[in-house]
């Protein structure tokens, strides 16, 4: 029971720092060619941004380090997935999401290009 207290608290903790990572206007963004070629980028990144449908079987550990948006674009919707890995300084390794070292990066995609 203790375990799973602490697995919560931790999760709790890494949830609010990719929160704040998400939602500032720093940090590392990805995105794949496809979604470069996304009408209106800046306001697809803004509602990743405003992203609050934390759903239990896309967030598992409920870490908030994945999720997806309707994108309309040239009058198509698009499934959009983002991400948040956690990387060293080097962004070669991983490093724990809780080190004050960590430097995270947000891809972005496309669903059917996973």
């Amino acid at each position: 029971m203790e375990e799973l207290l602490v697995e919560k608290a931790l999760s709790e903790r890494i949830a609010a720092a990719n929160d704040e990572f998400r939602r500032s206007k720093k940090g590392l963004i990805m995105c794949t060619r496809n979604v470069w070629h996304l009408y209106n980028l800046p306001g697809l990144i803004q509602e990743i941004r405003e992203y609050e449908n934390w759903i239990a079987g896309l967030d598992p550990f409920h870490r908030h380090d994945f999720g997806h948006v309707m994108w309309l674009s040239n009058m198509v919707f698009h499934k959009v997935r983002w991400s948040i890995d956690y990387y060293d300084w080097r962004l070669r390794d991983w490093e724990d999401p809780l080190s004050p070292d960590c430097v995270r990066v947000m891809s972005v995609r496309l669903a059917d290009e996973d």
